[in-house]
């Protein structure tokens, strides 16, 4: 009878996070802000096939679900130059409360007076049992808090359009480790989100951003990790997305990377394919540091190439 429940209770926690495709056909799946343009060394070093995955500082960008695996406090920072245009900054922590519950959170910075956008993520992850679920199964959430300003830039003229917006969105997580190596995770982004826009020509409106949900899975052991994600479409005017992303650990330290994401069934495939490497390092001298990790990241894109830096240190 309680595996019956437990099973139940997952099929309905998925369900759940499915729940938007069925109402999103006539909304647009393009957002006119607060794209996602891949964020996190590592992540992004795998061509952004990362969800099933995300167990360090990542976890709350990615899939709060994981924040229950994180075992040792970590925070990172990466900077990304989208397209060699749009600068981004990122930073990220993710902190064990106990062997069962994880908590993170995020900031993201991005443009310039021109335009800018910032928001702020706030995390949380717990392992099924907390639920009374079979240990496996993981759950998490994460509340963001999104923030614009547009036109600030005094040489547009005093005619030029200004104004400023905020808001929320929610994302909803659940993931099942199939062995100590193997994991699915289903995720859910601004499943629920509303964000309220104030401009000098439009006046006051609103415009939320589109629900994307991931379906993910992946293999880790400490010679290999290999994943997919796979975006399927809730909108009429957006196509599926899918991606895989590798990682090999060579003499202990270096992490080679490659990864690909495209759209699916489209004639604008919109592919990144990514290449980097990673250095992971446990300085015994450096006090409490137990981990520093940094590395190099290049999408390849047919707009325009990106670099990404970043760098992590768990304690």
């Amino acid at each position: 009878m309680k595996t019956q429940s437990a099973i139940f209770s997952i099929a309905l926690g998925f369900a759940l996070l499915l729940a938007p495709a069925s109402t999103a056909a006539d909304l647009s799946g393009i957002p006119g802000a607060f794209a996602d343009v891949g964020l996190g060394l590592r992540p992004i070093g795998m061509g952004g096939a990362y969800t099933a995955l995300a167990r360090d500082e990542n976890a709350a960008r990615w899939n709060p679900s994981l924040l229950a695996d994180v075992r040792d406090p970590v925070a990172g920072f990466n900077w990304a130059k989208q397209f060699n245009a749009i600068g981004y900054s990122y930073v990220s922590a993710s902190y064990p409360v106990g062997k069962k519950l994880g908590v993170g959170a995020y900031f993201i910075s991005a443009g310039d007076e021109v335009y800018s956008e910032s928001t702020i993520g706030l995390a949380a992850g717990v392992k099924g049992d907390l639920l009374r679920l079979p240990e496996k199964f993981h759950f998490g959430g994460t509340v963001k808090i999104y923030m614009t300003s547009f036109g600030d830039d005094a040489s547009g003229g005093v005619n030029r359009v200004t104004g400023s917006s905020s808001g929320f969105g929610l994302d909803l997580a659940a993931s099942m480790q199939v062995t100590e190596q193997i994991g699915f995770s289903v995720v859910a982004r601004d499943v629920v989100n509303a964000i309220s826009w104030d401009s000098s020509v439009d006046g006051g409106y609103s415009e939320g951003v589109p629900t994307v949900v991931v379906l993910a899975g992946g293999y880790q052991d400490d010679k290999m990790a290999i994943s997919f994600d796979m975006q399927p479409s809730l909108y009429g005017d957006a196509p599926s997305r899918f991606g895989v992303g590798t990682e090999l650990t060579m003499f202990g330290a270096l992490k080679p990377r490659i990864g690909m994401m495209q759209n699916m069934g489209s004639a604008d495939p919109n592919r990144w394919v990514t290449i980097g490497m990673g250095i992971d390092m446990q300085p015994e001298w450096f006090g409490p540091v137990k981990m520093i990790k940094f590395g190099y990241t290049h999408m390849l894109h047919d707009i325009a190439s990106s670099p990404r830096v970043g760098l992590a240190v768990g304690w």
